[in-house]
C-alpha cells in the first residue's frame, strides 16, 4: 500500500443455507442481489436530499494496474456543506445538465457523513458501503519508473513539481505522468488528448479559473496528498485522494475516491458515467453458421457493475472476410469454410477509446440441410426444484428427496430442518408426470387429475387457499395432460388445448392481464397449447400448434423476447413458428426450432429479442436452471453450460462456463432435468443420475456434499 490504506471493518451476518445460495445464482448472469445499506440519520433529516434504492453489487473494483470508479463521491469520511451539489451524467450522450438523476449521482461513505445545511442537493443515492481500501502502490512504482515528463517543456516543471498560471496553457499527449506536486491558477488550462494517468506524490491544486481536463473524461488524477479545487476550477478527470475538497465555485467532473472528502460553498461533483466504461461485450461468444447463412452478432459497451452505457457505437470488422464478413450493424455472413474472428470495437466521436470484445466465427459447408426436429415431449418423470428432487418409477410410484421446509416432498413432515438426502415414496401408483417448482411440487395421475403441495404463500398450490400443503391436495379432477412448477406459480395444460396458470403474479406471469396473484386456476388461453415452461425469476413461455411461440411475465432482461423490457401480463407473440422446445432459466430463454437451431434471448446480456446462437443442434431433450442449462443430442451425449459454483455442469471442475458448452456425458444419455442449481438425467438403460447442488439432500445420494459428476441415484425403469 502506499499513500493511503482505507480500511473498514465490515459487519458478519448469518443467513440460512437457502438465502446465501439463492444470492449465489443471482450474481453475475441470474440477476442482482440489492446490496445492504445503512442510511445516516443526518440524511433523514434533509428535506432537500433524495435517496433511492441502491441496487449495485460492488462498490468500485481495483486492481494492481487501475482504479475503477461507479460513485460521484467515494469515501470514508464525508462532510458537505453550504450549495453542494451531487449529480450525475453520461458524456456519451451529450453535454451536463444540472440536476441529471441518473444512477451515477451518487454518494458512496464508509465510517461518516456529515451534512451542514439544506441547501445540499444530491439527486442519486447515499449509501453506506463495507469498505474504501485502495491499493495504488503498482501504479506510482511504474509511473516512477516510466513516464512521459520528458516531453513537458521546462518552464512549466521544476523538480518534479508542475505549475501553470495566468494564462498558460499546456497540451500533453496522452500516457503516464508522474508528479510531486500540481498547481493550476489563473486562466491556465492543462489539457490531455487522450487517456492518461496522472500520478502525484502530493498535493494538487486548482483554483481562480484554473483548469485540468482531457477530451474525453479518461483522465485518473491519483494523489497521496491532498487535492483542493476552489473558486472556479474545474478537474475533468476520476480524482484519488487522500484527502480532496471542492470549495467555492470549485467542480469536478468526474468521480471522487478518498480517504476524506470536504464539500463546500457552490461546489459540486459530477459524475460522468463514460468514467466508468469497463469493457465490451459481444454476443454470442461463439458461433456456428453454413456457407451463406447469417448470424446477428450484437455488442454493448458497460460499466463497472455490469450496465449498459448507451450511445456508444461500435466498428465490425472480420479477421478474414474470405471465410466471413460483418456489416457495421454485427450481422455476420458465411463466405467460405473455416474459423474467423469478428471483432466489435467501442467508437465514438471525439473520444479515443481502446475496448474491444472479439466473437469466434465458425463456418461449415453449406450443402443439404440434414437436421429436423419435431416437438420435444420430455418425458415427466424427473424434475429438479429450488433445493428438491421427484422421480417417478415405471410401477407408477412417485418418489421425492431434500429440502422439505414447507412440506414440497409430500410426505406429511414439514418445518425448519426437515430435509430427506434419500428418496422417500410419496404416492404408491397411478402417477404419470411430476413437476418440483421452488419450494412446491405438482403431480398428474392416470385418471387426469392434478394434485399439488408444498409452498402456497402466493397460492402455486392452487388450491384456493394459502395454506401451505405438506400432503397432496387435488387442484383438477381430470383431463390434465401437463404441469409445469415455477418458482412460485404453476401452469397446467389440459386435453383440450387449454392452458391455465395460478399462483405469485407480480410481474404478470399467470398471464391473466392482471399484477394480482391467484390461488386458484385461472384460463390463460382456450385452445392450441402444447407445451409450457416457467422461469425460476417469474416469466412463463408457452408452444401453440404449428410451433409458434408466447411468452409473458418478468422481462427485466429482455427474457420475454417481445423486444422491450418491460413486464407483460397477458401472453406476447414471440416466434411465428417451428418452435420444438422451450426452457426458461432465472432471467433467460433458450428456443429450440425444427432446423435444429438455438435460440437466446434475456439474461446477462440483456439481449430483448431472439438471437440464434447457434445451428445444426440435434437435441432431443433440453432444460434450464436458475443459472445453467443442458441438452442432450440424438447421439445419447449430455452438454451443459453456465454457472457452475456448485458442480451443476457435471464436468468435474467448479468453474463457470459462459457461452460455451462442456460435455457431462459422452454416450448413453436420455432425457435432462434441471433443477435451480443441480442437474439429473435418465440414461437409456433407465438410470438416474443427478450432480450439482446438495446443500439439503436434493441430489439424494444420502449425502449433502455438492458433486461435480454425475452420481447414481436410482432405477427409474
Amino acid at each position: 500500500m502506499t499513500g493511503f490504506n482505507f480500511k473498514n471493518k465490515g459487519k458478519a451476518f448469518i443467513f440460512l443455507a437457502a438465502v446465501a445460495f439463492i444470492s449465489y445464482l443471482l450474481i453475475s448472469g441470474c440477476g442482482q442481489v440489492p446490496q445492504d445499506k445503512t442510511q445516516s440519520s443526518l440524511i433523514d433529516k434533509q428535506n432537500s436530499i433524495t435517496t433511492t434504492d441502491h441496487n449495485r453489487r460492488l462498490f468500485s473494483k481495483s486492481s494492481h494496474g487501475e482504479i475503477r470508479f461507479g460513485y460521484a463521491v467515494r469515501s470514508c469520511f464525508v462532510k458537505l456543506g453550504g450549495n453542494f451539489l451531487v449529480d450525475g451524467y453520461n458524456s456519451f450522450c451529450g453535454g451536463y445538465k444540472q440536476n441529471q438523476n441518473i444512477s451515477g449521482g451518487s454518494v458512496a461513505y464508509v465510517s461518516d457523513i456529515k451534512i451542514n445545511g439544506r441547501n445540499v442537493r444530491i439527486t442519486g443515492q447515499v449509501v453506506q458501503v463495507q469498505t474504501c481500501e485502495v491499493d495504488v502502490s503498482q501504479i506510482i512504482d511504474k509511473a516512477r519508473q516510466s513516464n512521459n515528463n520528458s516531453v513537458i517543456p521546462p518552464q512549466f516543471i521544476k523538480d518534479g513539481k508542475l505549475k501553470l498560471e495566468n494564462n498558460d496553457k499546456l497540451t500533453l499527449p496522452s500516457g503516464t505522468y508522474y508528479f510531486k506536486e500540481i498547481k493550476v491558477s489563473g486562466r491556465a488550462v492543462l489539457e490531455f488528448s487522450g487517456p492518461t494517468t496522472v500520478v502525484v506524490e502530493g498535493d494538487v491544486s486548482v483554483d481562480s479559473q484554473g483548469q485540468i481536463k482531457t477530451n474525453p473524461v479518461f483522465l485518473k488524477i491519483i494523489s497521496t496528498g491532498k487535492v483542493k479545487v476552489e473558486g472556479q476550477g474545474a478537474i475533468y478527470a476520476g480524482v484519488l485522494g487522500d484527502e480532496v475538497k471542492v470549495d467555492g465555485k470549485g467542480q469536478i467532473f468526474g468521480g471522487v475516491i478518498s480517504r476524506e472528502f470536504k464539500g463546500e460553498g457552490q461546489g459540486a461533483v459530477h459524475f460522468d458515467k463514460g468514467l466508468g466504461l469497463d469493457r465490451v461485450e459481444v454476443f454470442p461468444s461463439e458461433v456456428t453458421i453454413k456457407v451463406g447463412e447469417t448470424v446477428q452478432l450484437t455488442a454493448s459497451a458497460r460499466d463497472i457493475f455490469g450496465n449498459e452505457i448507451s450511445c456508444v457505437v461500435f466498428e465490425w470488422s472480420s479477421s478474414d472476410p474470405g471465410v466471413a464478413v460483418v456489416d457495421q450493424n454485427g450481422l455476420v455472413q458465411g463466405v467460405g469454410e473455416g474459423r474467423a474472428i469478428v471483432s466489435a470495437t467501442a467508437k465514438k466521436e471525439g473520444y479515443n477509446l481502446a475496448f474491444k470484445e472479439e466473437a469466434i466465427v465458425n463456418v461449415i459447408p453449406a450443402g443439404p440441410v440434414e437436421c429436423s426436429l419435431t416437438l420435444i415431449r420430455n418425458a415427466p418423470v424427473v424434475s429438479g426444484g429450488g433445493f428438491h428432487t421427484c422421480a417417478i418409477k415405471q410401477d407408477g410410484s412417485l418418489w421425492c428427496w431434500g429440502n422439505n421446509f414447507y412440506g414440497q416432498l409430500g410426505n406429511g413432515r414439514s418445518g425448519i430442518g426437515e430435509m430427506s438426502s434419500i428418496p422417500v415414496q410419496i404416492m404408491s401408483s397411478g402417477v404419470v408426470a411430476v413437476s418440483a417448482g421452488g419450494f412446491h411440487t405438482c403431480a398428474i395421475k392416470q385418471d387426469g387429475s392434478l394434485w399439488c403441495w408444498g409452498w402456497n404463500q402466493y397460492g402455486q398450490v392452487g388450491d384456493g387457499t394459502n395454506t401451505d400443503r405438506n400432503t397432496p391436495v387435488q387442484i383438477m379432477p381430470g383431463g390434465v395432460i401437463a404441469v409445469s412448477a415455477g418458482w412460485a406459480h404453476t401452469c397446467a395444460i389440459k386435453q383440450d388445448g387449454s392452458l391455465w396458470c395460478w399462483g405469485w403474479n407480480q410481474y404478470g406471469q399467470v398471464g391473466d392481464g392482471t399484477w394480482e396473484s391467484k390461488n386458484s386456476p385461472v384460463q390463460i388461453m382456450s385452445e392450441g397449447v402444447v407445451a409450457v415452461a416457467l422461469g425460476w425469476g417469474g416469466h412463463t413461455c408457452a408452444i401453440k400448434q404449428g410451433g409458434s411461440l408466447w411468452c409473458w411475465g418478468w422481462n427485466e432482461y429482455g427474457q420475454v423476447g417481445d423486444g422491450t423490457w418491460e413486464s407483460k401480463n397477458s401472453p406476447v407473440q414471440i416466434m411465428s413458428e417451428g418452435v420444438v422446445a422451450v426452457a426458461l432459466g432465472w432471467n433467460s430463454t433458450v428456443a429450440l426450432k425444427t432446423d435444429c437451431s438455438v435460440w437466446n434471448w434475456g439474461g446477462r446480456t440483456r439481449i430483448n429479442i431472439p438471437i440464434m446462437i447457434m445451428s445444426g443442434v440435434p437435441a432431443v431433450s433440453i432444460c434450464a436452471g436458475a443459472g445453467h442449462g443442458c441438452m442432450v443430442m440424438t447421439n445419447g451425449s449430455l452438454w451443459c453450460g453456465g454457472h457452475n459454483e456448485f458442480g451443476q455442469l457435471g464436468d468435474g471442475t467448479w468453474e463457470t462456463k459462459f457461452d460455451i458448452l462442456v460435455q457431462t456425458m459422452p454416450e448413453g444419455a436420455e432425457v435432462v432435468y434441471c433443477g435451480a442449481g443441480h442437474t439429473c438425467s435418465i440414461k437409456q438403460d433407465g438410470s438416474l443420475w443427478c450432480w450439482g447442488a446438495n446443500m439439503f439432500g436434493q441430489l439424494g445420494d444420502g449425502t449433502d456434499v455438492n458433486r461435480n459428476t454425475p452420481v447414481q441415484i436410482m432405477s427409474i425403469r
